[in-house]
């Protein structure tokens, strides 16, 4: 159940949305697939997780769904965009994100059908 309030002009500072490390020989490789930044922020509701945990859920103005929590693990809902982790002095990471999801599912060889056929010729 999703419940919003409409008409906001507040922002959400977001962290990089980032892949990685991925050790190579030459050190280790990150893939910036955000840079994150301030997003304006178009409505702010509540989102049940579970069947007694509510979240909230920020709805961005370029139209990504984000839930913001407090909490270590949280389960990323299909319809949902990301799931965004703030600590107590504020600081923020993802915790999971459609986009990091489908980029780890297009580069994983082991997952990916196409890509093992293109690797075994």
């Amino acid at each position: 159940m999703i419940s919003t309030t409409e008409n906001l002009s507040a922002v959400l500072q977001l962290p990089p949305l980032e892949f990685g490390p991925i050790s190579q020989s030459l050190g280790h490789v990150y893939c910036v697939l955000n840079e994150g930044g301030v997003k304006n922020i178009s409505a702010i509701g509540e989102i049940q997780i579970s069947p007694r945990c509510k979240e909230n859920l920020y709805t961005l103005s370029d139209g990504q769904t984000i839930i913001v929590t407090k909490r270590t693990k949280v389960q990323r809902p299909d319809n949902i965009d990301g799931v965004l982790r703030v600590d107590d002095i504020g600081r923020s990471k993802w915790l999971s994100h459609k986009a990091l999801e489908k980029f780890k599912y297009d580069v994983d060889t082991t997952q990916n059908p196409q890509n093992r056929a293109e690797r075994e010729c």
